[in-house]
């Protein structure tokens, strides 16, 4: 498999073996029932035994100015080079086109893609650490059925930094490997029961009703 790091192609060769993964001892597996409750910047689970409440990748800080800013440069550098691909009013001829990038422009894209390699890695690896956290509580563990597209619409820039989809998948594919699973609940089907110890109400007198 190619990778480019640091402007650098890197090769690497992933060796599968079988059999179950050796569990670390840091990372304990509870066979219980746990729940997650995923939010644009924080994630809260609770298992029968604890609970936590944490920041949805913190670590993954997203340089928007600097990256815009690197994206400007690009076109104003892809302007420059190649100005018969243009309009005179500043937009790009219809058909197909050859386009020049000059070294600027190639060391400005390298540097945007190492920027979002880094963000991509530290994300990758955080997420792993909420998922041992997760099934620390229970293996089988139920989630709210979110939205995503309705999330990225509202949030746009938290669902960017922090890809919740990405999260849950890789929380799936962790759970059933330790032989749980993950239980999304559509939350509107799903109703609470008319009680008054749980609501506080008072069920009406049938005799004083009218």
């Amino acid at each position: 498999m190619q990778r480019t790091v640091a402007g650098e192609a890197r090769w690497s060769v992933q060796l599968v073996l079988e059999g179950v993964p050796l569990q670390k001892e840091k990372n304990i597996i509870s066979e219980r029932v746990s729940a997650l409750d995923i939010g644009p910047a924080t994630v809260a689970g609770y298992g029968a035994e604890d609970a936590f409440l944490s920041q949805f990748c913190d670590e993954v800080i997203h340089p928007w100015r600097a990256i815009k800013r690197d994206q400007r440069g690009l076109d104003r550098s892809r302007r420059a080079t190649n100005p018969d691909n243009y309009n005179p009013d500043g937009s790009v001829k219809k058909g197909t086109r050859k386009w020049h990038r000059s070294n600027r422009y190639q060391k400005l894209q390298a540097r945007i893609a190492e920027t979002q390699r880094k963000l991509a890695a530290t994300r990758k690896k955080q997420h792993g650490q909420l998922c041992n956290k997760g099934l620390a509580l229970g293996t089988i563990v139920k989630l709210e059925k979110l939205s995503y597209k309705s999330l990225q619409k509202n949030f746009g820039r938290s669902v960017a930094v922090r890809a919740p989809g990405r999260f849950v998948g890789q929380l799936t594919r962790k759970a059933a490997n330790a032989g749980g699973r993950v239980e999304e609940i559509n939350t509107r089907k799903t109703f609470v029961a008319e009680s008054s110890l749980n609501m506080g109400w008072e069920k009406p007198n049938e005799e004083n009703s009218g």
